[in-house]
């Protein structure tokens, strides 16, 4: 057997190859999906001769590298016995390795000894690949041929040779394919500069040793998780998520999730949610279960491995034909966000029963807005994701209040900068800011409700919306309040002002007239009365809460002009 100090030399080698790749797409691809707002994973699959198991990533968005083991089970069932070196595969169709049509996952067999062991992989959002609407987002469609262009495991390279007809023909199907061409030379780059490395840690230490290090590393993550489980008291809970709508006038899609927790043994089974529906938000069952490890994991120490390991002491129920295994040809182009999210929330709500402490929220209730057109500036079609109405979401758990913006699903995002975005489409931005007395309350707040507006500058763009958390909003947790509901307005402050409700789609957006946007933050944990004064003095100074709020919601009284805190009159508020 190897040596734990080697196996952990390994493991770590391997997630260093994983961030080296994730780097390599950053820096070499063309769309800002990619180069700034990061909406790609990078990891490392190791086959064992009978599974697929992930071993290694870098920072990744779960939904993507949790999924992604599924890609590479596709990618032996096509070509197990014709993989070659120098072969390079692609997918992403969402009922054979994939999740939704725009998460394009692009891998490379690396052999030692003729076997294929290793498996480095990049999955990623593309900005667009072929469908009846640009980006892929159809709030209209009723199946998937009418969300995009469906692609089961295919070789792009064959033996180190591309395969031109074939990429080609991807191209061909893209509204802006020299964009498309660049973004995936960087995941080829990615692929290939993994290959290397793994071949000289194969050199340095043998097939032998990396692999025997490699099921070290999956033994002991899932030993410290059935210790950690087997911590959490035995029962059987019960959480619901309820989703606000379809877009395809469906409302109040249920998702039930039943935890049962048995010494260090752990299962979800989704039994009583939902029949799968006519809406894009019908969630296949990798990405299902990628939602169910979100929650898993985002309770976790930080110090235990995430990897196949931890997998393995789960078992997930979700019946066929529901929200959460749809059945072909379902549409399911937004199902990464709803229901997925949706998923994540009924099982943490079932596990806050047993571990109230380690509850918090882990979706994120998407404002969605796909924009494309042709920009004169540049004389060229643009496609792109408007990512600053779905800032915020992050709630608060135990010991600390919702940071930043993405919650922590999503937090391998970056975001975009208004300069940069005004200078690559034409979008001139009024407001981009937190808003106040929008955090919702708890001992440990949500994040800040956030406002946008967006302005169509030179050029008529056209417009796909659609609006989820106005009605179900981001929970909250341990007598913590859910956080605010969202808005979207279309022409603002025009006569043809029109508040969206659900979705639109296909909305043209001409010069000058501006987009309105607020997206409600995350949930609150805990009692409001239980929060330390002076964390809300730090926020009415920080504008936040106002003074007025922050007697009204935490019982703390301040002085409205000179925004001192008095303590005494707090305690016998409160105790009032």
């Amino acid at each position: 057997m190897v040596d734990r100090i080697t196996a952990l030399v390994v493991k770590d080698s391997l997630e260093a190859i994983s961030e080296e790749m994730s780097k390599t797409v950053e820096r070499t691809a063309v769309h800002p999906l990619f180069n700034e707002v990061h909406d790609y994973s990078t990891g490392v699959f190791f086959y064992d001769g009978s599974n697929v198991r992930l071993v290694a990533r870098a920072t990744a968005i779960p939904v993507h590298i949790f999924a992604s083991i599924l890609s590479v089970e596709a990618l032996m069932d096509t070509f197990r016995e014709d993989l070659h070196e120098g072969d390079i595969v692609m997918l992403n169709d969402p009922y054979y390795g994939g999740t939704h049509h725009a998460d394009w996952t692009v891998m490379k067999p690396v052999f030692f000894e003729g076997k294929p062991v290793l498996f480095p992989s990049v999955r990623a959002h593309m900005a667009d690949f072929g469908g009846p609407v640009a980006g892929g987002y159809n709030p209209e469609a009723k199946d998937i041929w009418q969300e995009a262009l469906r692609i089961p495991p295919i070789k792009l390279f064959e033996k180190g040779v591309p395969r031109q007809d074939i990429l080609e023909w991807i191209l061909a199907n893209s509204r802006i394919p020299n964009v498309l061409r660049g973004d995936l030379a960087a995941m080829f780059g990615a692929c290939n500069l993994a290959e290397q490395r793994i071949h000289a840690l194969f050199a340095k230490y043998g097939g032998a040793v990396v692999n025997e290090s490699i099921e070290y590393t999956l033994d002991y993550a899932e030993k410290r998780f059935r210790a950690e489980v087997a911590k959490w008291p035995d029962g059987t809970y019960e959480g619901t998520a309820t989703l606000d709508h379809d877009s395809q006038g469906n409302h109040d899609l249920q998702v039930q999730a039943t935890v049962t927790i048995n010494g260090s043994d752990l299962s979800v089974d989704f039994r009583g949610s939902s029949p799968e529906t006519a809406g894009f938000v019908n969630s296949p069952f990798g990405n299902t279960a990628s939602w169910v490890f979100t929650a898993l994991c985002s309770m976790l120490p930080d110090d235990i491995p995430v990897n196949s390991g931890v997998f393995r002491a789960v078992t997930i129920t979700a019946p066929e034909g529901t929200v959460v295994n749809p059945l072909p040809p379902a549409p399911c182009m937004f199902s990464t966000v709803v229901i997925g999210g949706d998923v994540a929330t009924a099982t943490m709500r079932a596990l806050a029963q047993a571990v109230p402490d380690k509850a918090g929220a882990v979706s994120l209730n998407y404002c969605l807005c796909t924009t494309y057109g042709h920009d004169s500036r540049y004389n060229s079609m643009f496609v792109t994701i408007e990512y600053g109405n779905t800032l915020v979401a992050a709630s608060g758990t135990q010991g600390c209040d919702g940071w930043g913006g993405w919650p922590a699903p999503m937090c391998g995002l970056i975001y975009s900068t208004v300069e940069m975005s005004e200078i690559q489409f034409p979008f001139f931005y009024h407001q981009y800011e937190y808003v106040a007395d929008t955090a919702a309350a708890g001992q440990w707040r949500g994040v800040p409700g956030f406002a946008m507006k967006r302005e169509s500058v030179r050029d008529t763009s056209m417009l796909n919306v659609a609006l989820t958390g106005v009605r179900h909003t981001s929970p909250g947790f341990a007598g913590g309040q859910n956080g605010a509901s969202s808005r979207y307005v279309l022409n603002w402050g025009t006569a043809e002002e029109e508040e969206v409700l659900e979705s639109a789609a296909n909305r043209p957006s001409p010069p000058g007239t501006i987009i309105a946007t607020f997206k409600g933050g995350g949930g609150g944990w805990g009692d409001p009365f239980a929060r330390d004064p002076h964390k809300v003095l730090d926020d009415v100074l920080d504008e936040h809460v106002s003074v007025e709020q922050a007697e009204q919601q935490y019982g703390v009284v301040i002085h409205p002009d000179s925004l001192q805190l008095d303590l005494a009159a707090t305690l016998r508020r409160r105790a009032r």
